[in-house]
């Protein structure tokens, strides 16, 4: 059963972006200013809110943007299969939604690990564009082929409304932007009279970032609109009718899903090395960074629509978004010299917190399974803490793909309670 999440829904998540992107433009130019400035304590701090910097908090919500968008094209292509008077072509019109969810998910992956600021070095480009210098031609190439099948596919399926179509045209403007200010500003860098002395303006740094963040709402608002207006054409006996065939292919997916980043973890962690500069993303923190704001996202949904343990649910949603937020901006990672105390007693805080909410669950589950896979999620997340932390990021991925099998479950009840009151 698809959530019936409608525009109120959305109202507060939309203002908390706008918001959120405001405070971070603003906190990246005050970094710019007067980090140089700052001891080192002071700069990793003052870091975390600068979008033009990898492996922190800022880098993280906007690789959880991205993600949200991703979530969003994949509610819209399920919600576009239970609308049963939809023609054939309609239909494969519509699997364009899981082609935009793979490109935001690899969107924001790249966020966190900044494949994209050496991609058109790799050999893969430099065979497709035929040198051995650069690759940079046939990335900027595939980048206009994305652009274009966004826009096609918004002139197929967006239309109606309009609306959703114009702010996914005003997203694709704002993402093909940034090839076109990075050019700019390379060239204004080797135009310049002393280009060892050249520094890059604020002012196209917040451009830049800007079109980033500002073009992902874009795409959001699209997405959201689309879902709430199509949501209120379908009727509730289509949905009733349904509903098992969703169930049934949403567990196939989320097996699938589960599996493949498994193993894609799992060949980042034995092909990509960590580098030990900050100015690099890491890609491995990804992996349980997204799958803990999923976590965070379903159990907050949980907490909104069922009567059974809401307030559990409530601070799972809010132990999962800290955890993703602690993995995903590196700082599980981070040694700090005057705030050791303090990093070693939130972790404690945060295996107390995750002991706690999974002996509620353990206690209340009726099946062994979900007693189990509760059980190993408490056990990955206070592991990860305290005695093995060089594996935290691969603790807290199999934990999470632990604790994604009773949320599901918990998930599919919420939904069928909800079908059952129509």
């Amino acid at each position: 059963m698809l959530p019936k999440l409608t525009w109120f829904h959305f109202k507060k998540i939309i203002t908390l972006i706008v918001i959120a992107n405001i405070v971070f433009l603003i906190t990246t130019w005050r970094s710019y200013n007067v980090i140089l400035h700052s001891n080192h304590t002071e700069i990793f701090l003052k870091n975390q809110l600068n979008l033009a910097t990898e492996n922190v908090v800022a880098v993280w919500y906007s690789s959880m943007i991205l993600c949200l968008v991703a979530i969003m094209c994949s509610l819209c292509f399920f919600l576009d299969m239970e609308r049963v008077h939809f023609s054939k072509t309609s239909k494969l019109v519509s699997y364009g939604w899981l082609i935009l969810s793979l490109a935001f998910f690899t969107l924001s992956f790249d966020e966190m690990g900044s494949f994209h600021e050496t991609i058109g070095e790799s050999a893969l480009f430099k065979s497709l564009e035929g040198s051995s210098s650069s690759g940079w031609g046939a990335f900027y190439v595939l980048i206009i082929l994305v652009g274009v099948f966004m826009t096609l596919f918004s002139w197929l399926r967006l239309r109606k409304p309009l609306s959703a179509g114009v702010f996914m045209v005003l997203g694709i403007i704002f993402f093909l932007s940034n090839p076109i200010q990075e050019n700019f500003e390379i060239s204004s860098w080797q135009n310049s009279p002393n280009p060892a002395a050249w520094h890059r303006p604020v002012f196209y740094l917040l451009l830049e970032e800007g079109s980033e963040v500002f073009g992902t709402f874009c795409f959001f608002i699209s997405t959201v609109i689309y879902y709430s207006y199509t949501i209120k054409k379908i009727q509730h006996k289509n949905v009733t009718v349904s509903a098992a065939k969703i169930k049934f292919t949403g567990t196939r997916i989320l097996i699938a899903v589960l599996a493949g980043m498994v193993v894609l973890m799992v060949l980042i962690d034995v092909m990509v090395k960590r580098n030990v500069s900050t100015d690099v993303g890491i890609p491995k923190n990804w992996f349980p960074a997204v799958l803990a704001f999923i976590g965070s996202l379903c159990s907050f949904y949980i907490f909104l629509n069922s009567t059974k343990n809401r307030i559990a649910y409530l601070f799972l949603s809010i132990l999962s978004l800290v955890i993703s937020m602690y993995c995903g901006s590196d700082i599980y990672h981070v040694n700090f010299k005057k705030m050791g105390l303090a990093k070693h007693a939130i972790e404690i805080l945060l295996c107390c917190a995750a002991a706690g909410i999974g002996f509620i669950f353990f206690m209340d589950a009726n099946k062994m399974t979900n007693k189990i896979c509760m059980a190993l999620w408490v056990i990955a997340v206070a592991l990860a803490f305290t005695l093995a932390k060089l594996y935290a990021a691969e603790l807290l991925f199999l934990g999470f793909v632990f604790i994604s099998v009773p949320l599901f479950q918990q998930l599919e009840e919420v939904g069928t309670m909800r079908t059952n009151a129509v």
